[in-house]
């Protein structure tokens, strides 16, 4: 049953986004408004230095990664800097804790390829899976604190980093930064039309567009939603209270009585990432399924407003 003729919906997508590993979070410095960010786990993956040899047209290496006390090498990973390049004159080498192969050509600044690149390019697996650990959100009161600013002094970030190198040492953390647009969607159903009144249905449509949506609610309600659909391991809120009618965060979508909330996290990037998976003990989220959805009114009568479209296939 349609309650409205008109019924809206707020779609959230990734606008810019970057993957990078914890290590490297101080060199984020594009300007870009990541406002929300996942906390991230896969395996490491190392160079054994006594495999790499230099051959004219590339160098050869072997690289391994640690799953459950077992150790899983592909042999022949080839890194070539440019096509027709002779190899044998440069210097490489690779240190303790063997996750960085550095080159030297003659007397340039030496060139470092992280482990998890080359491992991207040999391909392990086509798909790259990361465990999602933590899902969390930075705005401040008028959007001045960004992601990036906040895992600076993150205290479950460090508690994560201390338990990985205790109990997991053969896990690397990663850091997904993602950038969000929103999108205010309708759809009007004039041949059904609406369960309410005519004047209810004026005011629904005047009080939607009189009140736009507000990005601290935009990022509120989305990091909600992130964190019920994947119920991250130390992650507390949302995880089974979602939508809630009574959370101030996002009231805005409740107390406008909107139909639905769509999330959607991006995950194409170019080379070297291979498809890439984010992962939980309760959901998958990938390129083909990266669309989260939820209706905000728990009304079971009340028709998603997309179910329109469900009908007509």
């Amino acid at each position: 049953m349609r309650k409205y003729m008109a019924e809206f919906g707020l779609n959230v997508s990734t606008g810019f986004k970057t993957l990078i590993p914890i290590e490297s979070l101080q060199k984020i410095k594009d300007e870009h408004n990541y406002h929300i960010y996942y906390i991230l786990a896969c395996p490491k993956i190392f160079i054994k230095p006594d495999s790499i040899k230099l051959e004219k047209r590339c160098i050869n290496l072997t690289i391994y990664k640690l799953f459950k006390g077992e150790e899983y090498a592909i042999e022949n990973v080839n890194i070539s800097l440019t096509k027709d390049f002779d190899h044998r004159g440069l210097k490489a080498s690779c240190k303790y804790p063997y996750t960085h192969i550095e080159i030297v050509i003659e007397n340039d600044e030496p060139i470092v390829i992280d482990s998890q690149a080359i491992s991207n390019y040999a391909a392990f697996n086509r798909k790259w899976d990361l465990d999602v650990l933590y899902i969390g959100q930075a705005y401040g009161k008028e959007g001045q604190r960004l992601a990036q600013d906040r895992l600076k002094a993150h205290s479950t970030l460090q508690t994560i980093l201390s338990d990985c190198n205790i109990a997991f040492p053969d896990k690397r953390i990663y850091i997904l930064l993602l950038e969000i647009n929103p999108i205010l969607n309708s759809v009007m159903d004039g041949i059904h039309g609406g369960n309410v009144e005519n004047i209810e249905e004026d005011m629904h449509f005047f009080n939607i567009f009189a009140n736009s949506p507000q990005m601290n609610q935009i990022i509120n309600i989305s990091e909600a939603a992130l964190i019920n659909y994947f119920k991250p391991k130390y992650n507390n809120n949302f995880k089974e209270n979602f939508p809630n009618k009574n959370h101030k965060g996002y009231g805005q979508y409740i107390e406008l009585d909107y139909n639905n909330i769509m999330v959607e996290v991006d995950l194409d990037f170019e080379a070297p990432y291979p498809d890439i998976r984010l992962i939980s003990e309760k959901n998958i989220i990938d390129r083909k399924n990266r669309i989260i959805q939820y209706e905000l009114d728990n009304d079971p009568n009340r028709e998603n407003m997309y179910a329109i479209f469900q009908e007509n296939k």
